[in-house]
């Protein structure tokens, strides 16, 4: 077959195993035969032997023992289930401990394969690799770091002679039999390997392959996170563990997949034929008028998709599906009721046939779980998509119409919309500077002039409305010298030094002057006559008039979006210059470091200072262990400055680059926004407890969220009143800071001051929010530095990283698990629906009353949404609250804000709780995000951050197992006095300007 396929490689997974273990202290290498004598051993050589004489390029590569961080390795996770046990055998090695064997991380054997892709051109056509470091690691090595880690202290062994070893097994084995005890894992077989040392030496490996092994991948080190994601998500690890023992899966949605896929045939044969019958004409209309292959090609794709839906454990396959083939089928004649009722007969004839399986190991309740909620989301997509055909073609004979002629072809548009929009809607784009989709109409730039059939001077076609029989010119020689003076206008007065510039190639500025080919530029250089200042005194936002072009995008931004005025327009004519307060550095002013106006600069006149060169440079000190934590609106935009289509969720990929980047530990900021869901929703059933139970006239309600460092400047500059209103809670990235230096930093044990805490964020307000003097509760600062995902993505090409062709990775335990709670923290109304799952199921011990936990009043992209929460069946520590509303809102975007605190302010009962994120949607559109950000590209992102949260197992922070164990071994309770020094924070006021 390979032959066959002219393939460029063949790699042969062969294994060090079958190698002779020697007897007299000598080396395995890459030149040791495979003469090892047992079956797994001889058919390992005879695939090596087999592979000498084929004609095409062959490498051999001999594993050493193969684990990850959740172990995967069967003898591996036997010894320690035994060792780290209180049973009678927790203590015993066989021998005098000394059996060893050489292990390899997978990242690490990973990279061994890559290096052997890359180098394919200059490797030999037959060669043997070994794929292992130098050396072994005995039994009782692994013992003793096992058990002082697990223990806190040594614990001695006790050794047994191979003379004593037999009858042990042989009575091990009886107990087992005999039901007594589990089976053991040893055989008779292995005691001849007793004591001996498989102790490899794969010099020539490295200097071939160019190859180096990482030490934090040795066995020795990494075993500390084995043992740590083993304490703090055991069900994860035994169900992993188990499944690599028995070589198949016990994961469930694997269970149902696999099942599925073997009555694949049977169910669509069951389906076919009722989809046919007689009485269901009227049902399955369009379905039956398709010829038999048509339709068998329909349901085979449409099963497959579900299947890979419970196979990944991904419903957002199955929207994705329903999206490509909606527009097809309603332009079809299908109903919607139709498509839905094919899910229903998908879905009860698949459920049927797998309840009929003997043996299963699955639930009515699981198969509710992975194929009817997958399918019953797919029917609310389906019938939403409908809706939205029927109001458009609605909307086509409501709405009055005009047509027009652009560059020849026949244009038919709203009254109303613009020539800019009209061009766009038949594929002509008109370039533009102060243009965007989320702000008011200046046309300032005249960069998008237009000719009009009959009229004497250009038009801006961003402000000029499509009227019925215009004939408009887009690309006329007028036209295109007009744009091109335009252009050079600009450049005369623009500091040019690309290069040297952040935005290269991001720049709009510099792409227009590339397409119009503004090399011999018709005018003078105007920049050094302007007193151009950089304002560089704020660690968030760096503001370089020299770049500026005046397009006004900023300072719309900042007072129509945002409600600010940070900056604004100063002086006039040639003078003309964007400001703030009399000219003062955006750190004195009432910026609130948001980065709404980086995100909508079309140059590098605004851009967010960036930290990279500092982490590359703590990456690279040995004496640093540098922590990263990704927050959840990065997972979901990442991709889009590295070659992805928005709104596609590449988690698993990001982790695997943060590892190849070379960070020591890669977390996740999900598990601290799941730890601030605990302890904000403790700190407002408290403060409900002193209002309406002790009727303390000092509580401070509405309570407001304190997650987005944006707001939280907002209110110190122009709500100062109500400080004690917010949270006490710090952010996520905060408290992940401040654990990082002392929970993190006191389990692994590395002293706090070697610990070099990097957070990942969406927002440039961020790095504002690490730099508060008050974010220093470990006796350091908490969060060394803050990247936005631009800066990420930066460092990713840096690194020529690849992020397609990237394998999938998990989080690092310890601080690296999250509910779909503290993923949904990335969209707007996430935190107060996350909130609401935890102090609902507090206050009445049930699950919010909304089904599978989706809060829809609080979801949406409307700028403030309110909703009433009548409290039912309160549990008697909470009967005060029986029958109470609670009266909610979210807001997003500051100048939502205003309007929100505005009403507070004229009456503070009219909330109890309220939601506030800076940035328009939430996180997911925030100021470090990739650029372009807009109505559609945040709709998007908002789709695949609740596709992720509805793919996570736990979607309740309170259920979060790793968080119960930082309570329990580290904070005690929420709300303790411990909790409250390190979580827990005060704001200040500050003047307006």
């Amino acid at each position: 077959m390979a032959g066959h396929l002219k393939i460029k490689r063949f790699i042969f997974a062969s294994s060090l195993a079958a190698c002779t273990f020697p007897r007299d202290g000598g080396l395995v290498t890459e030149k040791s035969p495979p003469d090892a004598d047992f079956s797994y051993a001889r058919t390992k050589r005879a695939g090596e032997e087999m592979l000498r004489s084929v004609d095409f390029p062959v490498s051999v590569v001999r594993f050493a023992a193969v684990f990850s961080d959740w172990c995967e390795y069967p003898p591996l996770y036997k010894f320690l289930h035994t060792w780290l046990s209180h049973n009678y055998d927790s203590r015993i090695l066989g021998g005098k401990g000394e059996s060893a064997v050489s292990y390899i991380h997978i990242n690490e054997l990973t990279k061994v394969l890559l290096s052997i892709i890359h180098k394919n051109h200059l490797l030999p056509a037959y060669d043997i690799y070994a794929a292992s470091p130098d050396g072994c690691t005995s039994h009782r090595q692994l013992f003793g770091l096992a058990t002082r880690d697990f223990f806190g202290e040594p614990v001695k062994p006790f050794f047994i002679p191979k003379l004593i070893a037999y009858p042990g097994i042989f009575f091990r084995i009886l107990l087992g039999k005999l039901k007594l005890t589990p089976p053991p894992f040893e055989r008779y077989w292995m005691l001849k390997y007793l004591d001996l040392q498989l102790n490899v030496d794969s010099s020539y490996t490295r200097q071939a392959l160019n190859w180096e092994p990482s030490q934090r991948y040795l066995i020795e080190r990494r075993l500390l996170f084995l043992l740590s994601r083993m304490k703090s998500n055991p069900v994860e690890w035994h169900a992993r563990n188990e499944a690599a023992l028995k070589h198949f899966s016990f994961r469930i949605n694997l269970l149902i997949y696999e099942h599925m896929m073997a009555s694949k045939e049977k169910i669509l044969t069951s389906i076919t034929q009722r989809m046919v019958a007689h009485g269901s004409s009227g049902i399955f209309y369009h379905y039956q008028q398709m010829e038999a292959n048509e339709l068998a090609i329909v349901l085979n794709i449409l099963f497959d998709v579900l299947a890979a839906s419970v196979q990944n454990a991904d419903r957002s396959l199955m929207i994705n599906y329903i999206n490509d083939i909606a527009a097809a089928r309603y332009q079809s004649g299908f109903r919607a009721d139709e498509i839905s009722e094919t899910f229903t007969l998908i879905n009860d004839v698949t459920i049927g046939y797998l309840m009929e399986i003997r043996d299963r190991k699955y639930t009515r309740q699981e198969l509710y779980d992975y194929i009817s909620l997958t399918l019953q989301l797919a029917q609310d997509e389906i019938e939403e998509k409908f809706e939205l055909f029927a109001r458009r073609l609605l909307d086509e004979e409501v709405f009055e119409t005009v047509k027009l002629r652009i560059d020849g072809l026949d244009v038919s548009v709203e009254k109303g919309t613009s020539i800019l929009d009209a061009a766009k809607s038949v594929n002509i784009q008109i370039p533009t500077l102060c243009y965007h989709k989320d702000l008011k109409i200046a046309g300032n730039c005249r960069v998008c002039l237009v000719e009009l059939m009959g009229s004497r001077q250009l038009v801006a076609s961003c402000a000029t409305p499509a009227e019925d029989g215009m004939e408009v010119y887009t690309n006329s020689l007028k036209v295109r010298t007009a744009r091109r003076t335009m252009i050079e206008l600009l450049l005369t007065e623009h500091n040019a030094e690309c290069t040297n510039c952040y935005k290269n190639g991001k720049c709009e500025l510099q792409f227009l002057a590339s397409e119009f080919k503004i090399i011999n530029p018709s005018y003078l250089h105007l920049l050094s006559e302007k007193k151009n200042t950089m304002d560089a005194l704020s660690p968030a936002i760096i503001k370089d008039d020299s770049k500026c072009i005046r397009c006004q995008r900023c300072v719309r931004t900042c007072a129509q979006l945002q409600g600010v005025g940070a900056v604004g327009v100063a002086f006039k004519g040639s003078h003309m210059k964007i400001s703030t307060f009399f000219g003062k550095p955006l750190f004195d002013v009432i910026c609130t470091n948001c980065g709404q106006c980086i995100d909508r600069c079309p140059t590098g006149a605004l851009v967010e200072r960036n930290y990279i060169e500092e982490v590359w440079n703590s990456i690279w000190d040995p004496a640093k262990h540098v922590v990263v934590q990704t927050a959840p609106a990065v997972r979901i935009a990442l991709g889009e400055d590295l070659g992805i289509e928005p709104g596609k969720r590449i988690t698993g990929k990001l982790v695997s680059a943060l590892r190849r980047l070379g960070f020591d530990a890669v977390l996740d900021t999900a598990f601290t926004a799941d730890l601030t869901t605990v302890e904000e929703s403790a700190e407002f059933l408290h403060r409900l407890k002193r209002h309406f139970k002790d009727h303390d006239p000092t509580v401070k309600l509405p309570m407001t969220t304190s997650c987005s460092p944006g707001w939280i400047k907002y209110m110190e500059h122009l709500f100062p009143e109500f400080i004690q209103h917010v949270s006490t809670c710090k952010s996520p990235q905060q408290m992940f800071g401040v654990l990082s230096k002392t929970y993190y930093a006191e389990r692994i044990g590395i002293k706090p001051d070697n610990i070099v805490s990097v957070s990942i964020m969406p927002c440039t307000a961020k790095k504002f929010e690490a730099d508060r003097p008050e974010m220093r509760s470990s006796g350091f600062k908490d969060v060394d530095y803050v990247l936005t995902t631009r800066e990420l993505a930066i460092m990713i090409n840096q690194a020529g990283i690849d992020i397609k062709s990237l394998p999938n990775d998990h989080y690092d335990s310890l601080m690296g698990m999250a509910t779909g709670a503290g993923v949904i923290f990335g969209a707007t109304g996430g935190v107060m629906e996350a909130t609401l799952r935890t102090a609902y199921e507090r206050i009445t011990g049930r699950d919010v009353p909304f089904e599978n936990l989706v809060v829809g009043p609080v979801r949406g992209i409307e700028g403030v949404r309110k909703m009433e929460l009548k409290i039912k069946g309160a549990l008697p520590e909470w009967d005060f609250l029986e029958g109470k509303e609670l009266r909610l809102v979210v807001a997003h975007g500051l100048a939502n804000a205003k309007k929100v605190m505005q009403q507070v302010r004229e009456d503070k009962d009219m909330y109890h709780f309220i939601e506030i994120m800076a940035c328009p949607g939430g996180c997911l559109g925030g100021g470090g995000q990739p650029i372009p950000t807009n109505p559609e590209i945040r709709q998007k992102r908002i789709q695949a951050l609740y596709a992720e949260e509805l793919s996570l197992e736990l979607r309740k922070s309170h259920e979060n197992p790793e968080v119960i164990e930082l309570y329990e071994s580290f904070l005690d309770y929420p709300m303790s006095e411990k909790a409250h020094t390190l979580l827990h924070t005060h704001y200040i006021s500050r003047i307006i300007y």
